[in-house]
């Protein structure tokens, strides 16, 4: 199976991009990924935006940046290893082996938004 790619829609230089697809192909994942990475870059914060306050709560977006630990770890040199979301926020940690934190980011990585209240 094929998965989102941003080359595309990146190589077009627009301020706004507009994603559409069907579910599950990797829109968010590839967006995020991109984020994560520009963060790394640039030090710029990211906005998770959704319709719904209960779209952005801590059970309904923890999940989201699971799947890009190893990456984290990575670009961060091996110093963050654990997202925290907190205060509608993704916090970056680093946790030993028992789950305990060791370690945390000053300032938080990206924002979570509704555009509901």
């Amino acid at each position: 199976m094929a998965y989102y790619s941003l080359d595309k829609i990146n190589s077009v230089g627009a301020q706004y991009n507009f994603l559409l697809g069907g579910r599950g192909c990797g829109k968010t994942y590839a967006v995020i990924r991109q984020a994560i990475i520009h963060y790394f870059e640039t030090g710029e914060k990211f906005a998770y935006v959704r319709r719904y306050k209960e779209s952005i709560s801590p059970t309904k977006v923890g999940f989201l940046l699971q799947p890009h630990l190893d990456l984290i770890y990575e670009l961060s040199g091996g110093k963050y290893n654990h997202v925290k979301v907190w205060k509608q926020c993704f916090w970056l940690e680093y946790r030993d082996e028992e789950g305990n934190k060791v370690s945390g980011s000053a300032e938080p990585m990206g924002h979570l938004v509704s555009l509901n209240t």
